[in-house]
């Protein structure tokens, strides 16, 4: 949540007269009672400026809440201004001012910039009231606090541009890894969307996870390669100011997707003036990035570039991208702003495929090796946004409509010449053009105890989609599986509300009402066209107890659901959601900086799951499924340079009606995290700083098809570096003690050697995972 305090300057069309200035403004914390209430609003007063520049009364006019209010006036009567002059006499005024005092919606946080204030030269000289246009951005400050959670597993992660660069070139999908639970996996190329494990999910590439960025979401409908892929190479983290993960399907905000969970990047650059940044590094690793943020403007209006590249860590590795995001949030007065968004990115990589751990271990392949040449990818993301933002007193607004068009190619071989003598080898088109928005509107009423909130989304998709097999020598299509042309529409309407039952107990609950057509256009197939629509209505509620000052509980339940396919819908279906409950007990324990943990208990029943086949790329429905857990959070900075976390995730999946575990689902995500960044020393009178991060992966073993394991692995990385002035050096590793350990890992039937008896037995494939990598990175802030 955040606080903008904002004067609107005044003054008189006579040159003579002079308003005042604000010289000292008072740091403001949220109160506690509004926090925990989820009050929000615009505090309007009158300040009666003297001759001095002191504040006499500050009086509210227009009042929020009775905490808000008291806060707004208590603060504001600190105020200490240069006076008014009028003819180079000092003079007595009235000064309008307002307090925002603001909870983030998901997904962002939005911050008010004002740029005129009136003054009332009423007091002690008679003269009328006049205007003068112009602002002193000293008269603007921010003070930050989040929203009440919306479960116990509702996390917000704050970034500023990081001392440091990605590891190993990675882009914000790196960021992913701060949330609890969450491990993600790149195996075939560093351009393709990345394997995401949530919850005791196998999300895939993104089936499970609803994923937006700067409001536009980035789920993919019906892609030919995965239902809901999600690809972020296009998103630059430098310009990621906050990510929301709400793990469970608890938000009625969210509809399509959020079955593990949802997350929410908000967009933003928090280092103000140019920022220049350029990695090196092994394997050929090459990163520039260039940004900028007027440092007068919030952190939401910025532009950042940036180009990358790399030759790979073995064979059919290598990759590059480049993306460029550009965001202006404007001021239009009385509450309105409009933020506007834009981004473009294309990247392409070669990709390794996966190789068969027999071959590994009889010496037939090397751990880095290949079996085709032939594996690649390329895709491109065009995007912008409009939104329209209005926060006045008790009442809040937005409305966003945005544009997305998308492109991927990839060519892939899971199953070498098992299928076909010519070669497995396909090659998958994907192009979608998208249009979309959301919009709502809220009201707190009966004096904060209430707060509801109703809102729409809306989307429609018209995709093309391929897939060919080719010839393994010369690349050519010799048979075409699917060629479609779809068009989805989605259309979703949501309430919810806040309401304080008693003191120290909330309940939050709300309701999603979701439509969604298909019109399929199967070109290969007897009966080409086909129409189907699904309709569902998922509750949503959670009991927010603050049961002792540092103890607080929740009870949460949510009913989600998840799209299927559109080419598996059969004509006229009714019904073609897969629908998900979810339910969490958990409690949070909070002692300040010294220590803060959160332990939550979670299940989930899926009706009808689907499951994603590698080896055959396609989905297949795997019957109902259950999932249950527990998982823990530990974080603390005992030192105001030191703060750590740890983090524990152990969850089982089962079928109900076999009892058979599910596949791919890691049993145990454990993450530990130390950061570290002090003042060393001062030259020539300029600070010299050292900064440092650790950080340790452990993934345990999870089951396979056919009663396989996987093998469980460590993964550390470390950044260490120093700051004087302007400037930044750091050195970045990824997998620091260079462990050799598999990515990803199958079991299915394959044969990578032409012209020898095919075998049906099921056998282990593995996707390498990154050795040692080491980069060097240089900053330099304008």
């Amino acid at each position: 949540m955040i606080v903008l305090g904002s004067i609107l300057l005044l003054a008189t069309a006579a040159p003579e007269l002079v308003p005042p200035t604000l010289q000292f403004q008072p740091e403001v914390a949220y109160p506690e009672e509004a926090l925990k209430r989820g009050t929000e609003g615009t505090v309007e007063l009158d300040l009666v400026i003297d001759e001095i520049g002191e504040v006499q009364t500050a009086s509210v006019v227009s009042g929020v809440s009775p905490e808000l209010d008291r806060v707004a006036a208590e603060a504001a009567s600190r105020f200490r201004f240069t006076p008014a002059m009028e003819d180079g006499v000092p003079i007595a005024v009235t000064v309008p001012f307002s307090y925002h005092f603001r909870l983030p919606q998901a997904p962002g946080v939005e911050v008010v910039e004002t740029s005129t204030t009136v003054v009332d030269l009423g007091v002690g000289t008679g003269h009328d009231t006049a205007v003068v246009e112009g602002i002193d951005p000293a008269l603007s400050v921010v003070v930050t606090a989040k929203r009440p959670p919306r479960s116990a597993s509702d996390w917000t992660f704050s970034f500023g541009v990081t001392h440091a660069a990605p590891a190993a070139g990675g882009s914000a999908a790196e960021l992913l890894r701060e949330a609890p639970g969450v491990y993600i996996s790149q195996h075939s190329g560093q351009g393709k969307g990345h394997q995401i494990f949530l919850r005791g999910f196998d999300a895939v590439h993104g089936q499970d996870v609803a994923i937006s960025a700067g409001g536009i979401p980035v789920n993919e409908v019906s892609n030919i390669h995965g239902q809901g892929y999600a690809d972020l190479h296009f998103l630059i983290p430098e310009a990621v100011s906050r990510m929301r993960v709400v793990e469970g399907a608890y938000d009625p905000r969210v509809g399509d997707f959020a079955v593990a969970g949802s997350i929410d990047f908000d967009l933003g650059l928090t280092r103000r003036g140019l920022l220049g940044r350029t990695s090196v590094g092994q394997y050929g690793l090459v990163r520039g990035l260039a940004a900028w943020g007027p440092e007068d403007e919030p952190d939401e209006t910025f532009v950042v570039a940036e180009y990358a590249k790399g030759d790979g860590f073995g064979p059919s590795r290598a990759w590059n991208r480049s993306s460029v995001i550009g965001q202006s949030l404007v001021a239009l007065g009385a509450g309105i702003e409009l933020r506007l968004l834009g981004s473009t990115y294309a990247g392409r990589f070669d990709s390794p495929g996966i190789l068969r751990r027999d071959d590994f271990e009889a010496g037939v392949v090397d751990f880095f090796d290949t079996y085709s040449a032939d594996q690649r990818g390329a895709s491109t993301r065009h995007q912008a946004l409009v939104e329209l933002r209005y926060d006045r007193g008790s009442n809040e607004a937005r409305l966003s409509t945005y544009f997305v068009s998308r492109a991927l190619r990839l060519r892939q071989n899971f199953t070498g010449f098992l299928l076909d003598e010519r070669g497995d080898l396909t090659e998958q088109l994907h192009d979608a053009t998208t249009f979309g928005g959301r919009g709502h509107y809220a009201k707190t009423l009966f004096d904060s105890r209430l707060r509801v909130e109703i809102g729409a989304a809306w989307r429609a998709d018209r995709i093309e989609q391929s897939q060919s097999r080719l010839h393994a020598t010369d690349g050519t299509a010799y048979q075409v599986d699917i060629d479609n042309e779809l068009e989805v529409t989605d259309v979703g309407f949501y309430a919810d509300f806040n309401l304080v039952l008693a003191k120290g107990l909330q309940l939050r609950a709300g309701a999603r009402a979701e439509a969604l057509s298909y019109l399929i256009d199967q070109k290969l197939a007897f009966t080409p066209r086909r129409e189907a629509l699904g309709f569902h209505i998922a509750p949503k509620a959670t009991l927010d107890w603050q049961a002792l000052e540092d103890v607080r509980l929740f009870l949460s339940y949510g009913n989600g659901f998840r799209s299927p396919q559109a080419v598996s819908l059969g004509q006229g279906e009714r019904s073609p959601l897969t629908l998900v409950h979810s339910g969490e007990l958990g409690g949070r324990y909070d002692l300040g900086r010294l220590l803060r943990a959160t332990l939550t208990g979670f299940v989930t029943y899926v009706e009808e799951d689907l499951i994603f086949d590698h080896a055959r790329s396609t989905n297949v429905f795997a019957g109902p499924t259950l999932r249950g857990g527990l998982q823990a959070l530990l974080q603390t900075a005992p030192f105001e340079f030191l703060h750590a976390t740890l983090a524990a995730t152990w969850a089982q999946g089962t079928k109900p009606d076999t009892g058979d575990a599910l596949a791919f689902v890691p049993p145990l995500v454990l993450r530990f995290d130390i950061e570290a960044h002090d003042h060393l020393t001062d030259i020539d009178g300029v600070p010299l700083g050292v900064f440092g991060t650790f950080t340790a992966n452990y993934l345990a073993p999870r089951p396979l098809p056919f009663s396989d394991t996987a093998d469980g692995f460590f993964v550390a990385q470390l950044a260490v570096g120093a700051e004087y002035d302007r400037f930044a050096l750091s050195l970045e590793i990824e997998n620091l003690f260079d462990a050799q350990y598999n990515d990803a890992e199958f079991v299915y039937a394959s044969n990578f050697a032409p012209g020898t008896s095919d075998s049906r037995v099921p056998a282990r494939h593995f996707a390498a995972g990154r050795p040692f990598t080491a980069q060097v990175t240089l900053t330099v802030n304008y």
